[in-house]
């Protein structure tokens, strides 16, 4: 190949690196944007909406986001799986087979014939037991019923 401005520059070889990340050599942006990523979670938590209220105190309809670091990153993952399922969704969908694979591999394969389905109020008693708030189980119950 010809270099038509005469400075003497060889074309690439196969196998041969130009600046870069070199192989081996960690992202840290990547680390770093991750590391803020889950203490941003951390530090909002679980984020309630509030009504807001006029001058009289009567509701407006409108709502305030406030977050206190409740529960940390879980909570956070929490609020995001009630009022954004369709984010929430594809992350959790990422970590299941992960998740199934290692409980595969981990027990004994037997099957259980015992199966009971439950009723929406024993749903609701075990869901209020585990501390979600009235208002967290009907959307839930909602959502279902749909």
């Amino acid at each position: 190949m010809s270099n038509p401005t005469g400075i003497g520059l060889k074309p690439i070889q196969k196998g041969e690196r130009r600046g870069g990340r070199q192989p081996g050599q960690p992202n840290y942006i990547t680390k770093d944007l991750k590391d803020e990523i889950l203490l941003a979670a951390q530090e909002v938590g679980f984020v309630r909406r509030v009504e807001k209220l006029d001058k009289d105190g009567k509701p407006t309809g409108q709502f305030d986001l406030v977050w206190s670091g409740e529960e940390g990153r879980k909570g956070y993952l929490k609020w995001l799986a009630v009022y954004h399922p369709a984010i929430y969704g594809p992350m959790f969908a990422r970590l299941v087979p992960h998740e199934l694979n290692q409980r595969i591999d981990n027990r004994n394969l037997t099957i259980n014939a015992d199966v009971r389905y439950r009723t929406f109020a024993e749903v609701e008693a075990e869901l209020k037991k585990g501390g979600f708030s009235d208002e967290k189980i009907q959307f839930m119950i909602e959502d279902l019923r749909k």
